[in-house]
């Protein structure tokens, strides 16, 4: 065998070397993200059952009322779903108050491990509206309420002269101060970081 015919096989064995090693590396790339998406929470079926969730809370009716007032029994409802995405909150707010607190843009890996907590946030939240019999619309709408009695609540208390700021019915006002403990510890305003 001569030299060319030599060198022909070896170029043609390095070849075939570096097709395996390209397919190997992108089957391995595959499954270190397929690992990572796991290790974050996701899979067809969670994407799947949240869709579903989604979909039932979307199709559940709601209409303010034309008042503003929010009603005590609903209200009630509205902190029994946030007691219920409490403890999610509270296992992975060392991460989230750490990448608050980072100062350059989040990597791959911290997109990641946020978005898997987003995802077990909005799972365990839909399920808990779902239970109380609460759909998107209403919860959005309280939440809104809610929060606009809280800083209404503490305009009020520092400047207790004046009238509530803007229009937050006063029966929203007492609802707060009566169920203050309870919006503060549940507020969670970590979550508005990640979007909830």
């Amino acid at each position: 065998m001569g030299k060319g015919a030599k060198i022909a096989i070896g170029c043609g064995i390095a070849a075939v070397l570096a097709v395996v090693l390209l397919i190997g590396g992108v089957v391995g790339l595959g499954y270190w993200g397929k690992r990572k998406l796991q290790n974050a929470g996701f899979d067809t079926q969670s994407f799947a059952k949240m869709a579903e969730l989604q979909k039932k809370a979307q199709a559940l009716p709601f209409t303010a009322p034309s008042d503003g007032v929010i009603a005590e029994d609903r209200f009630l409802r509205f902190i029994e779903v946030r007691k219920a995405i409490f403890p999610i909150f509270e296992k992975h707010r060392a991460v989230i108050e750490q990448q608050r607190e980072k100062r350059q843009k989040p990597n791959v890996s911290d997109v990641l491990q946020l978005t898997g907590i987003v995802s077990e946030v909005q799972k365990a939240r839909l399920e808990a509206m779902l239970e109380q019999g609460m759909g998107s619309a209403e919860y959005q709408w309280l939440a809104q309420s809610i929060y606009q009695a809280q800083i209404g609540a503490r305009v009020s208390r520092m400047a207790p002269s004046q009238a509530p700021p803007g229009e937050i019915p006063a029966a929203n006002l007492a609802l707060f101060q009566k169920y203050q403990a309870d919006i503060d510890r549940y507020a969670m305003p970590e979550l508005a970081l990640i979007g909830m």
